[in-house]
C-alpha cells in the first residue's frame, strides 16, 4: 500500500539453518506502507520481491550467509531489518535399483528403487521411456523405497528414468535401460539381472517352465564375450529344473579382472529337455561401480 512516508523496517526476519537442500528460505513480517522488499545477502542485493518471503537458491552448501531486508515504496527505502544467518543442507542424495524384473510373457516390467540417503518422505517421478520425458508417467510418495510396474506395447529398448525429491527438497535421479521382446515363453518364462546397474555383484535370475540346458553369456556392447555360465553355476548347483534360479556374477571377466563400467548384453540360451525347443533371450545390463 503506497503512502507519503517511507515504510518501516521489516521485523522478524528468519533464515533457515540447513533445513532446505541447496536453498535458504527467508521470511519476515509484513512492513507497514511497503510496496516491495529488497533482500540482501552479505554485501549484495539479491532480489526485490512483493511478498514477505524469498528462497535463495544461489548458495554454496559449504558457506554460511548473513541476510537482511528492507522495505520500499515510492517515497524511499527503509532502514534494514535485523540480520540473521542461514545456510543450506549439503548436496543431493543417491538412489539404488533393487529390482528390475521383465516378465517376457506379457511385456511388463516390475521396478523397485530405494534411496541410500536423504530425508523421508520422498516424492518419485517415473519416466518409462515409451511416452517422452516432458511429464512423468507416474508419481508417488513413500517414506522409503518405491515399487511400480509398467507394461510396454512394443518390442524395443527403453530408457527408464526416476527422479526423486526428499523432504529437504534435495534431488536424486537414476537411469537404466530395459529391453522388451515378444515371444512364446515355452521354455523360459523370465530372465533379468538385479541390481541394474550393478555395482559389486549382479544377480542373474531366470525362471524355467520345463527342465532345460542353460547357457548364460555376457558380451560387451561390441559383441565380445567376456563371461559364460551354465546351469551348474546357479545357487544350489542345479539350475536346469523347472522353477526360479539365480546365478551370481561378480562383475569379473573370464580372466578374473573386474569389468569396466558400461553397458553389456546378457544372453540366455535355453533348450527344453522335453519339448526340444530352444529359446534365446537378450537383455541389456549395466555396470556402474
Amino acid at each position: 500500500m503506497s503512502s507519503n512516508a517511507v515504510p518501516l523496517a521489516p521485523t522478524g526476519l528468519l533464515a533457515t539453518d540447513g533445513t532446505w537442500c541447496n536453498a535458504v528460505h527467508l521470511t519476515w513480517n509484513i512492513s507497514d506502507r511497503a510496496d516491495w522488499y529488497t533482500v540482501y545477502r552479505d554485501v549484495d542485493s539479491l532480489r526485490s520481491v512483493t511478498a514477505p518471503y524469498f528462497d535463495d537458491t544461489s548458495v554454496d552448501t559449504s558457506e554460511v550467509y548473513t541476510y537482511w531486508a528492507t522495505a520500499s515504496n515510492v517515497c524511499g527505502e527503509s532502514d534494514s531489518s535485523d540480520h540473521d544467518i542461514g545456510w543450506a543442507a549439503g548436496g543431493d542424495f543417491e538412489l539404488e535399483w533393487r529390482k528390475i524384473q521383465v516378465n517376457r510373457s506379457n511385456s511388463s516390467v516390475r521396478f523397485e528403487i530405494c534411496p541410500s540417503s536423504g530425508t523421508s518422505p520422498y516424492e518419485y517421478r517415473w519416466y518409462f521411456g515409451d511416452a517422452g520425458y516432458n511429464d512423468p508417467q507416474e508419481t508417488s510418495s513413500s517414506p522409503g523405497c518405491s515399487q511400480t510396474s509398467h507394461q510396454y506395447s512394443d518390442s524395443g529398448s527403453y530408457a527408464v528414468r526416476v527422479e526423486t525429491t526428499d523432504a529437504l527438497n534435495c534431488l536424486a535421479s537414476k537411469d537404466t535401460v530395459v529391453t522388451i521382446s515378444f515371444f512364446d515363453p515355452g521354455v523360459v518364462k523370465d530372465v533379468w539381472m538385479y541390481p541394474n546397474p550393478a555395482g559389486t555383484v549382479g544377480h542373474i535370475h531366470y525362471e524355467l517352465l520345463e527342465s532345460a540346458e542353460i547357457d548364460v553369456e555376457i558380451f560387451t556392447s561390441r559383441g565380445r564375450r567376456i563371461r559364460e555360465f551354465t546351469h551348474e553355476d546357479a545357487a544350489g548347483g542345479d539350475g536346469s529344473s523347472p522353477g526360479e534360479h539365480e546365478i551370481d556374477w561378480n562383475l569379473m571377466n573370464e580372466s578374473g579382472s573386474v569389468v569396466a563400467n558400461g553397458v553389456y548384453i546378457l544372453r540366455l540360451l535355453a533348450t527344453g529337455l522335453e519339448s526340444g525347443k530352444t529359446v534365446e533371450i537378450n537383455s541389456t545390463v549395466s555396470v556402474v561401480k
